[in-house]
């Protein structure tokens, strides 16, 4: 009589493992735009950019990368990127990557390309 209220008991708490205790509540945030002063910038140069997120959830964190030069505010939804010093060729592509995650681990990624002149 043991055996049967164990095998029970086992089956409901496999069945419980693949929920989770969180529930995810609307949908996964959308990046909209990626906006810039310009697409092309000089050798050292600044530029700003700004996303416009559209999402339910309140609790966003971004990501900014770029393959070259220096991001001033890499998890804020604006940033000021540096343009390098020198760039083996001219334009230079330079590509910025966005990256929006939610409270519930959900992202979108987006990318920006800006070419670099001497």
């Amino acid at each position: 009589m043991l055996k049967p209220l164990l095998v029970g008991m086992a089956v409901l708490a496999i069945a419980g493992c693949g929920t989770s205790g969180i529930l995810m509540k609307g949908k996964p945030p959308v990046i909209r735009t990626i906006q810039a002063e310009s697409s092309d910038v000089q050798v050292g140069a600044g530029i700003h950019l700004k996303a416009q997120v559209v999402s339910e959830s309140e609790d966003l964190t971004y990501a900014w990368q770029a393959n070259n030069g220096l991001l001033a505010k890499p998890t804020e939804t604006t940033t000021l990127w540096i343009a390098p010093s020198a760039v083996p060729f001219s334009p230079y592509p330079v590509t910025i990557a966005l990256t929006v995650k939610d409270e519930y681990g959900r992202n979108v990624k987006a990318t920006y390309q800006i070419r670099v002149h001497q």
